[in-house]
């Protein structure tokens, strides 16, 4: 139904490239994932690069949330003159929806999608602690019924399904995989951007096919989250404003406030819950490692 609404309602010219049929002026270099993997950092890096356009706002979600406003509001979120480039994490876990929509309007050989990979167990324990503080696990008693104290490892064993989200290879496997070529993907480990994050956004842009630019690198890549619901509900408010977004990005002193009022890392540090998380995941990095041709830096997998 989709396909037919957009035949009809989009005008946008097609163009022949080769690799198939591209909707003229669409982004074919699209950041799909992943969520809590440094994707602020990126899209930072992003915007203050010459040859690169990023969207206003941050997150399009066009080929999940937005895709009925139709292709002309899509490119109006990009005004830079650079190579537009959708910086949309939240692609990555909608792949059944997202993958055929961007492969029907970039075409399947023509899209370059950018994956950045954490340690699955970090992620997943990162998403649980954003789910604890922002109150979701309240909202959704028919999903989650029990309530938890806050440990990650009982949850699990109480919820194994909110693994799926960690499990990189199935999801790939079950979506993107069938839409694009494994050579469409760049993928890389956030452990690696955490250590050399100059070398790797000097490899992004290379792949990207713009100029490598001098870069200073100022802001950490830490795992934090806000401390409280009232927080967060405070920053869904500031998210509708991107000139309050834009002031907090743009100032050191702002930022450094923000971060050491509003927010903490958070580690797991159970030793045998990560070791029984792990021999759940194992399976899932080993695919991920064929598929890249590298090792996973993840020492839980070692």
């Amino acid at each position: 139904m989709w396909l037919m609404e957009r035949l009809l309602t989009d005008k946008l010219t097609r163009v022949d490239t080769g690799g198939g049929l591209l909707r003229a002026g669409m982004p074919k270099l699209i950041h799909i994932g992943m969520q809590r993997s440094g994707s602020s950092f990126l899209y930072n890096h992003f915007r203050s690069h010459p040859g690169i356009s990023v969207s206003n706002p941050q997150e399009t979600n066009f080929y999940s949330v937005h895709f009925e406003k139709g292709t002309q509001w899509y490119l109006n979120c990009f005004c830079g003159k650079g190579v537009p480039v959708d910086t949309s994490p939240k692609y990555f876990l909608n792949g059944p929806i997202v993958a055929p929509r961007i492969a029907e309007d970039v075409g399947a050989d023509n899209a370059k999608l950018l994956l950045i990979l954490r340690n699955p167990i970090d992620y997943a324990h990162s998403h649980f602690q954003f789910h604890m503080r922002s109150g979701y696990f309240n909202k959704r008693r028919d999903k989650y019924p029990n309530r938890t104290d806050g440990c990650f490892s009982e949850f699990i064993d109480r919820y194994p399904f909110y693994l799926d989200r960690a499990k990189y290879w199935s999801i790939l496997a079950n979506s993107w995989l069938g839409w694009f070529p494994p050579e469409s993907l760049k993928i890389v480990y956030f452990e690696h951007l955490i250590c050399a994050p100059v070398h790797v956004l000097n490899s992004i842009y290379s792949w990207m096919g713009v100029e490598p630019v001098e870069t200073k690198v100022e802001n950490s890549l830490q795992n934090t989250a806000l401390r409280g619901p009232f927080l967060y509900k405070v920053k869904r408010r500031l998210a509708k404003r991107e000139s309050v977004k834009a002031f907090i990005r743009n100032s050191q002193l702002v930022s450094r406030i923000y971060q050491k009022l509003f927010t903490s890392s958070v580690e797991f540090n159970d030793v045998d819950g990560r070791r029984r998380i792990a021999s759940e995941l194992v399976g899932e990095v080993r695919q991920i490692e064929t598929l890249t041709g590298r090792e996973a830096p993840w020492t839980d997998f070692m």
